[in-house]
């Protein structure tokens, strides 16, 4: 049976990876750049194809924009509200 993962664990942002910007933990991978691939007609099973150390459970929680910000939000509510702010 898979283990349960917290998904607050699998977005990141490091300071000093990507300038702060988010992306997959334990990766230099943002999620912008898998956004920015997915916007351009990649599907999730392309960009998986692109990204070979990433799963293709972890392609689809970021290209799904509204499962990745409800997923996002539930375990960083702080740090989605930071980042909406104008």
């Amino acid at each position: 049976m898979p283990t349960p993962t917290d998904i607050g664990t699998l977005i990141i942002q490091t300071p000093n990876i990507r300038g702060g910007r988010p992306h997959v933990a334990g990766t230099g991978v943002t999620v912008r750049r898998i956004i920015g691939w997915y916007k351009l007609g990649l599907s999730p099973e392309e960009i998986a194809s692109e990204l070979p150390h990433l799963s293709l459970a972890q392609i689809l929680l970021i290209s799904d924009p509204l499962a990745f910000a409800h997923s996002y939000w539930l375990s960083n509510p702080r740090s989605l509200r930071l980042a909406i702010r104008y």
